[in-house]
């Protein structure tokens, strides 16, 4: 069983352990997933099955969409709801404060990782550190906050539901951080949910309850890369495809790599190498999906 699979994660179970889940229902040696989604965390989650663990990285899975909740006057240590309460009796900012930095964090960022976060620090997880109790120094990295706004805000309460479109690697809960202090105050991510990433949203998820039924869901491969760049092989070509030769496309592509299509079936993903000559990356032996 060789596909794709995107589940709507619910809170609680960490990405891997869905991933875990999902294996055993439908009995496949490999899985893996796309964008990792923390355990109090709901929503997309892009599952890999069989052969298709090798094409992952080539999934199309930006940009990010979130909403999420927010408390603003309280905040924790872990920056959501699963944390110790850090600080608490914070002003409550008012709508227009909120909008001002909804403007402020929209565009281009250097957002630094949350102390939790499985950012690496010489090797070890930064949220093994914090768990010990050490003073940790993360680096602000690039990233991209596509759009921002405010779906609700209650400032009697200081709470709030907001939505955020972004790259991936973006962090929501160093959003609600960095929203909290532009606003003059603290505050915590009182729930985080996926809506979409890339091709895949919430509403073509399988849902949690329905997890049983997860092999009727399945997107082959072919399926999913068909809108991708793409070449048809001659199927004079396709045994030396298959067996890593290079291929002189006979265009140039304004892609670095393209899918390769034999008889309406993805074989091989390849790599540019010359200006027409590409490289297979990854090859699928015929017969592995569907």
């Amino acid at each position: 069983m060789d596909g794709f699979l995107c589940i709507d994660k619910p809170c609680g179970p960490s990405s891997f352990q869905m991933v875990n889940r999902i294996r055993r229902l439908l009995r496949v040696s490999r899985a893996g997933h796309a964008g990792t989604l923390d355990p109090a965390a709901s929503g997309v989650l892009i599952i890999a099955l069989g052969s298709a663990t090798r094409l992952l990285r080539f999934i199309d899975s930006e940009p990010k969409t979130y909403s999420f909740g927010i408390q603003f006057g309280t905040q924790t240590d872990t920056l959501d709801s699963e944390g110790q309460v850090t600080c608490s009796g914070g002003p409550i900012p008012d709508r227009s404060s909120i909008e001002n930095a909804v403007s402020e964090l929209t565009g281009d960022q250097l957002q630094v990782p949350p102390d939790y976060s499985a950012v690496k620090i010489n090797g070890v997880r930064a949220y093994k550190m914090a768990r010990e109790g050490k003073k940790l120094s993360l680096q602000a990295r690039p990233v991209k906050i596509h759009s921002f706004e405010i779906l609700s805000y209650d400032s009697l309460t200081g709470t709030g539901e907001l939505k955020v479109c972004c790259t991936g690697g973006t962090y929501v809960r160093s959003i609600v951080r960095d929203l909290s202090l532009k606003t003059g105050t603290f505050g915590y991510a009182t729930s985080i949910r996926r809506l979409g990433s890339g091709r895949f949203t919430v509403d073509n998820s399988v849902a949690p309850q329905n997890l049983e039924m997860s092999a009727d869901y399945i997107i082959s491969p072919s399926e999913l890369f068909r809108s991708s760049p793409s070449f048809q092989v001659p199927s004079s070509k396709k045994a030396g495809i298959l067996n890593g030769i290079d291929i002189d496309i006979g265009k140039e592509s304004d892609s670095e790599v393209i899918f390769a299509y034999c008889e309406d079936r993805l074989i091989a993903v390849l790599k540019r190498k010359t200006a027409t000559v590409f490289h297979p990356v990854v090859v699928l032996s015929y017969g592995v999906e569907e």
